[in-house]
């Protein structure tokens, strides 16, 4: 009897070793489980699709991606900002690591070309090496400086349509050189544009952009600012006096309107040609201001008229009006 019993309680205790080994070896295992799987907050794993999980590597970029762009545009399958994430983490040929800097600015130029339809049929005339694996520096109409930053990008008279997105100012911080003119794009200009702090020269005129000029504070070393041809509209924002190293500031055929005057320019000392014809404007600039003063090479407005004229200018070189022919005469003796 004693010996059945003895049996038992080894069997007992070598099943409980038993069952014991197996729960061990299941808390382990879900243990490893957690360990290695990919912590994904934003819930970006299957936003390419749940066919196409992304990598833990792809994962950071898009973390990185959805903190610049935001989550609305970029869950939306048909917008730009999707469509480059999806190709830069899917598709692109040159695989940069995720820490890399200038990963956000080949995403930045590559949602531009989503943007402006330079994949949709013949839209862009030039579209060398554009989403190729070679670096962007090596893509039509960008430069960059000796550490891969973008420096200039170029892309004017190349049939860009549809709209150019915040991401080429929030990613392209060391962009000294932005001219897109001469194309088809529309809506609003990034306001990002604006806080790019080293631009010199900014050449958006000839296209069917619409809205108001944003706060010019941060972009105090810019040299020309090329705007007309446009839809714009508002008023010359006073944050214009912070542009101490402006040279040239072309307005011409807008919709802008508002009271210039004296003050307007004020600080400006290194303007040499200001051009606000076929425009709203309305004011006076007598021959005592600081514009005036500047000895401008051109100075364009719609002063012509007389005493009915829109704006009465004391030193402009060339007065305008939209209904006289010719629309502008030169103002010998300025």
């Amino acid at each position: 009897m004693h010996f059945y019993i003895i049996i038992s309680s080894l069997l007992l205790i070598v099943l409980h070793s038993h069952i014991s080994s197996i729960e061990a070896a299941k808390t382990s295992k879900d243990d490893r489980k957690k360990k290695h799987k990919t912590k994904d907050p934003k819930n970006l794993s299957n936003i390419c699709g749940t066919e196409y999980p992304l990598s833990p590597q792809a994962l950071k970029f898009a973390e990185k991606v959805y903190d610049m762009s935001g989550s609305g545009a970029l869950r939306r399958s048909s917008s730009a900002q999707h469509q480059a994430l999806c190709w830069m983490v899917l598709s692109d040929g040159l695989q940069l690591n995720s820490s890399d800097k200038l990963l956000l600015e080949r995403y930045a130029l590559v949602t531009l070309y989503a943007a402006s339809n330079g994949s949709t049929g013949d839209s862009w005339i030039i579209k060398e090496n554009w989403l190729s694996k070679t670096s962007h520096c090596k893509w039509y109409g960008v430069k960059c400086y000796s550490n891969g930053r973008t420096k200039s990008l170029n892309l004017n008279f190349n049939g860009l349509s549809g709209v150019c997105p915040k991401e080429i100012g929030l990613a392209l911080g060391e962009l000294k050189s932005l001219y897109l003119h001469s194309n088809e794009l529309q809506g609003k200009i990034p306001t990002s544009i604006f806080s790019l702090k080293k631009l010199k020269y900014l050449q958006l005129h000839a296209n069917n952009f619409e809205g108001t000029l944003p706060d010019l504070s941060n972009v105090t070393n810019l040299r020309e600012l090329y705007v007309y041809g446009n839809n714009l509209s508002g008023s010359i924002p006073k944050s214009i006096s912070k542009l101490r190293n402006l040279e040239v500031l072309d307005l011409y055929s807008n919709n802008f309107s508002g009271f210039v005057n004296d003050k307007t320019f004020d600080g400006l000392n290194k303007l040499k040609e200001v051009y606000l014809d076929d425009t709203n404007f309305t004011g006076k600039i007598s021959k005592n201001s600081a514009i005036c003063k500047n000895n401008l090479e051109y100075f364009t407005s719609d002063c012509r008229g007389g005493m009915n004229a829109e704006v009465s200018c004391a030193c402009c070189t060339k007065c305008c009006h939209d209904k006289a022919d010719p629309k502008c005469i030169e103002m010998k003796g300025q």
